[in-house]
């Protein structure tokens, strides 16, 4: 049975909040092990902080594009990509390499620190770094909508309008899962067993390679909106205006009925999730500047504890945990909020 909680209804918590006024409206915030900050702009340019924004910028670079689309931290570097269709690797302000693909934009950048693999793809092509070997790809189906790196089995999976596609990382193609409708974006579990992602419809379809099943995770009132798994796997969240709902993934598989359901029933809906890398806790903003932090047990006692919090920065386009996941940066319309949750 779901247990439904109305959010509103939690009560407010204090916070430590740092409030930074922008020059450009950020469109992506990365972190790398050694306590930087780097955030892209619809202009094009990488701004460098150390450790926390109050310190102040430490410098900036103008990249090739005129708006960063993806940023992700590789090896303590950054890969940045936007409307060129080049793809830069930057060490703080320095330019360590470049690539040219054939397409006008690139959107999507996968990173797995555990396969020493990155990969970068336009509409058209893209490229593997295995390890310093580069490969080239040619999309399947068009346009990609969601990348992904499956860590356990060393593939790359790719979905698009008519399916999602797998290549080995050395970038030989294995083959196309064909699906009945368009895809939007991708989200693998950590363990690899399921691939999960939202039908144009709303639906979120979810795929096991090993035994070629399928499991549905029908919407409610409106069409599902976000996707994320937890660091351990143990559940599953996705997110539509009114609804988030929680879907455990134990050891009989995924429930395709939610063991939670967190509602808003004020007027206002929900905008954003995002889990903690390091911790079971999940973050829920809204478009009027609250958000909940729900910290949730194993698949296995399903405890949980939800705080509500304020800030200015008001239905944020950018979530970001911090990688040891002790700061929160939330960012919309030229301000970022770095927070301190615990």
């Amino acid at each position: 049975m779901t247990k439904v909680i109305e959010l509103q209804n939690i009560k407010l918590k204090d916070i430590n909040e740092y409030q930074l006024k922008l020059d450009a409206n950020p469109t992506t915030i990365a972190f790398n092990n050694k306590g930087t900050i780097v955030v892209g702009f619809n202009d094009g340019h990488l701004q460098y902080y150390s450790d926390t924004f109050s310190k102040g910028k430490t410098c900036s670079v103008k990249t090739s594009n005129s708006v960063i689309y993806a940023l992700k931290e590789f090896e303590n570097n950054f890969i940045v990509s936007g409307d060129s269709g080049i793809v830069e690797i930057y060490s703080l302000n320095k330019l360590i390499d470049k690539t040219e693909l054939d397409g006008s934009w690139i959107e999507f950048i996968a990173t797995s620190k555990q396969r020493n693999i990155f990969v970068v793809v336009s509409a058209r092509t893209g490229i593997i770094n295995n390890m310093g070997k580069i490969s080239k790809i040619k999309m399947q189906g068009g346009a990609p909508t969601g990348i992904s790196i499956d860590s356990w089995k060393s593939e790359i999976l790719i979905s698009d309008k008519i399916g999602i596609h797998r290549w080995c990382q050395n970038g030989k193609f294995i083959y196309s899962h064909l699906t009945r409708g368009s895809l939007r974006g991708l989200a693998v579990s950590p363990s690899g067993r399921y691939i999960c992602s939202a039908l144009q419809e709303g639906d979120i379809y979810c795929w096991q390679p090993a035994n070629n099943s399928e499991v549905m995770l029908a919407a409610e009132e409106h069409p599902y909106q976000d996707y994320k798994w937890s660091v351990d796997g143990c559940w599953f969240a996705v997110l539509s205006k009114s609804v988030v709902n929680l879907f455990v993934n134990n050891y009989f598989g995924l429930n395709q009925q939610p063991t939670f359901s967190f509602k808003i029933s004020d007027g206002f809906y929900f905008k954003k999730i995002s889990w903690n890398p390091i911790f079971n806790t999940l973050c829920i903003t809204d478009t009027v500047g609250r958000i909940w932090l729900v910290s949730i047990s194993n698949c296995e006692t399903n405890r949980l504890i939800i705080n509500q919090l304020r800030i200015d920065v008001k239905s944020p386009e950018i979530i970001s945990w911090s990688p040891n996941g002790d700061k929160l940066y939330l960012s919309s319309d030229k301000l970022v909020s770095e927070i301190s949750p615990n």
